[in-house]
């Protein structure tokens, strides 16, 4: 019983990818909630739920996701990258500012919360590129 605990406490945030605007947002929040789970809060790429979820709950939702065009994300890069190019659609699309005499890097930089040399580094990694601006709508 301790180890499903375990899992519980862990599993009380989603990161689910490709959740682009706000008609996402509505088709996620209702999607879990049709599976009986209660939203605290949601927003691009992140939910946070009342109460955690065991993992074959985090499957079921994961499965519903998928079948509505978004995937679930798990590891602590994909994060990263998914945080990445949703703070590239809040730039672009959202109409949000950054602040004068910052260029872009810093901006994400700052907003992920990591270093701009190890955020590119990621991408060159993950996507075999040392760019990525050129690859985060992929």
């Amino acid at each position: 019983m301790e180890n499903q605990s375990k899992n519980k406490e862990s599993l009380e945030f989603l990161h689910i990818k490709n959740m682009v605007c706000d008609r996402c947002i509505k088709v996620v929040n209702d999607e879990i909630t049709n599976l009986g789970h209660k939203i605290q809060s949601i927003e691009l790429g992140k939910v946070s739920l009342e109460n955690g979820i065991y993992e074959d709950e985090a499957d079921a939702i994961a499965l519903v996701l998928e079948e509505n065009g978004f995937k679930l994300l798990n590891d602590k890069k994909s994060r990263i990258v998914s945080k990445i190019k949703i703070e590239v659609i809040k730039y672009i699309h959202m109409g949000e500012t950054i602040p004068e005499k910052m260029n872009f890097s810093t901006y994400i930089s700052h907003k992920i919360g990591k270093d701009y040399s190890y955020l590119s580094t990621l991408f060159n990694v993950m996507f075999n590129r040392s760019r990525f601006c050129e690859h985060v709508w992929t």
